[in-house]
């Protein structure tokens, strides 16, 4: 990604405005995003959860 900063200011988890997943057992080229299909959203929500957290623990 072109447009990556680092910046001395708190972590907003607002600032993830897009998120992605597929299922590379029924779609190895990625070419369906499942990420707001309902037998999905609890892998989605996991998933969240744990980038959020290694966010917040890359914070000084």
């Amino acid at each position: 990604m072109g447009n990556n900063f680092r910046s001395n200011q708190p972590f907003n988890a607002d600032w993830i405005v897009g998120t992605e997943l597929y299922d590379y057992e029924k779609d190895p080229n990625e070419t369906i995003n499942v990420v707001n299909e309902e037998a999905y959203k609890a892998v989605s929500k996991e998933l969240k959860g744990k980038i959020l957290a290694f966010f917040k623990s890359q914070v000084k």
